[in-house]
């Protein structure tokens, strides 16, 4: 049945055609868009593909065109909008093709020509490289929300963020939040976490015997209630839960994860038996007691304590609150007379990520980046490292840092960190969304990054074991050369020789992890927000070969 709306746009569609109809002889008046430019007869034909369809950097490539014979104003053609050299230009006696030569620094993608301002695309062209989307991935249709995090266990993989679906198996019974799968993208049946989780999940924590989970929820699997933001769970998927005695002497099953947090949990990291909690809008620590009574003498099962936090606290595995970390027993709210004590003050901004240290010298450490000046008061450039115990660890010294951090990570075989964010220099010195560090927190000076486009920045940088840096954001170019989105640079900041033949991307991603195909090939699990990948359409999960 039509809506009203429908109707009424019908009705006006049928009367305005007849209208339109009975004044066909009536003069309207001069072309309010005469004198407009003429457009250029040259075309491209998108249908017909290059010759060779696919090729290497040098190689030369015919395309099919038409009318650029009769044309007399400059042009260019672009592979995926990197110039190319015109090698033979179409003539009258052959005005249908035109030869190029495949661009250093090309991707895959459309080749086009650029008349003045005016831009025509034509066919595809694969650039052929080391980099290339896994069919062997088994998990095709992917997740139909973001994947915010993927975990080794016990030889799967633990994926987690906020879908419902993995690969059209959740369309008839719900995947919320939580998977567990084969490396090769399998659902592995062996972990049953029932509804898992009502909203988005951002980070897991393993023991020998448990699973931690944080997020942004207030329930878990069987259990919906009771809970701020961190569960625990069996390694199974089922949810921890012990038992209380209420006010009415009634036995009550509740989580047995005590604590939780007011706000959204953003990053959580186990280390030497306890859990860092990190949450940008995080105030609050909470807990819940179950033997008070309401005015009418029955259970209050809604009694909340909160203890001031700021943006950062410590648990043990129970969820109690750990009051040796960052904390102050002298100050805050009382009770019965008694300071309860409250967190300590962390930064006037933005906490957005954070890396903890789990081997190594560094091992405890915890390193924050995000939008910042100060840390308890003190000059902070958006980027500050602490001690295992919370304190300032002083042997970290960034300088004046950046403006604002999206993204830090250490890589143990390099001994290095990679920071990415929204900054045109570092500690003073020129680095364009991405600059690499020393574990004392000095530039490493041989890596050398080079201008992002206008208005560009880096949001996710990793880099892998061998050197080798992935880098992803919001940009179209790098040191002048055409990339969408996503490259691969050598540990010297250059774009990595044969590492950039893919197009692009649709997306953000979320972290990238080493891995291997079914063969054996060397591999890259990416995800996030994705739609898009060279082209190819995916669905926040996927996995590339590097050849």
């Amino acid at each position: 049945m039509l809506s009203k709306l429908k109707i009424f746009v019908l009705i006006f569609s049928i009367s305005a055609f007849f209208l339109q109809g009975c004044k066909e002889d009536e003069v309207l008046g001069d072309d309010p868009y005469g004198g407009a430019k003429k457009l250029i007869g040259v075309k491209l034909f998108p249908v017909k593909p290059p010759v060779p369809a696919a090729g290497l950097p040098g190689d030369i490539v015919t395309v099919q065109v038409a009318n650029l014979d009769t044309l007399s104003v400059p042009y260019q053609i672009l592979f995926n909008g990197q110039l190319a050299e015109v090698v033979e230009a179409p003539t009258a006696a052959n005005p249908g093709t035109i030869k190029v030569k495949v661009p250093d620094n090309s991707s895959s993608g459309a080749i086009s020509m650029q008349i003045g301002n005016q831009v025509i695309f034509g066919p595809r062209f694969e650039v052929l490289g080391k980099v290339y989307l896994d069919a062997s991935f088994k998990a095709k249709k992917g997740t139909d929300q973001f994947v915010s995090q993927v975990y080794s266990f016990n030889g799967d993989l633990m994926v987690i963020g906020n879908f419902t679906d993995w690969d059209n198996k959740g369309l008839v019974k719900k995947i919320n939040r939580i998977v567990r799968v084969s490396n090769e993208g399998s659902i592995n049946k062996l972990f049953n976490s029932g509804p898992g989780s009502p909203g988005p999940l951002s980070s897991l924590a393993f023991t020998p015997n448990r699973i931690y989970a944080a997020g942004n929820f207030g329930g878990f699997g069987d259990k919906n209630r009771f809970m701020h933001n961190i569960a625990r769970i069996y390694h199974s998927g089922a949810i921890d839960t012990t038992t209380t005695t209420t006010y009415e002497g009634k036995t009550l099953g509740i989580p047995s994860f005590k604590g939780g947090s007011d706000a959204p949990v953003d990053y959580m990291a186990l280390y030497n038996n306890k859990l860092t909690i990190v949450g940008d809008g995080i105030k609050a620590y909470l807990s819940r007691r179950y033997n008070v009574g309401s005015s009418s003498g029955k259970d209050d099962l809604e009694v909340i304590d909160s203890i001031n936090v700021d943006q950062l606290f410590r648990t043990d595995l129970d969820g109690n609150l750990d009051k040796t970390y960052r904390f102050n027993p002298t100050i805050g709210q009382k009770k019965d007379g008694v300071p309860r004590g409250e967190g300590i003050e962390t930064t006037n901004g933005i906490i957005f990520t954070a890396y903890q240290h789990e081997t190594g010298a560094l091992a405890g450490k915890l390193l924050i980046g995000g939008g910042f000046t100060k840390f308890e008061d003190k000059p902070a450039g958006s980027i500050i490292r602490l001690n295992e115990d919370g304190s300032i660890d002083g042997t970290f010294n960034p300088g004046t840092g950046a403006d604002f951090i999206t993204s830090i990570n250490y890589n143990e075989v390099t001994g290095k960190y990679l920071v990415a964010g929204r900054f045109l220099t570092f500690n003073g010195k020129k680095a364009s969304g991405l600059v690499v560090l020393n574990p004392d927190g000095s530039i490493d000076e041989t890596f050398t990054g080079q201008d992002l486009n206008i208005g560009g920045d880096v949001f996710f940088a990793r880099q892998l074991n061998d050197g080798l840096i992935i880098a992803a954001g919001q940009f179209s170019s790098y040191g002048g050369v055409s990339r969408q989105g996503m490259m691969i640079l050598d540990n010297k900041g250059k774009l990595a020789s044969g590492y950039n033949n893919f197009g692009g991307i649709q997306g953000r991603i979320s972290d990238v992890k080493e891995a291997q195909t079914a063969e054996g090939k060397r591999a890259l699990l990416i995800f996030g927000f994705i739609r898009q990948f060279n082209g190819d359409p995916v669905n926040n999960i996927f996995r590339i070969t590097f050849e």
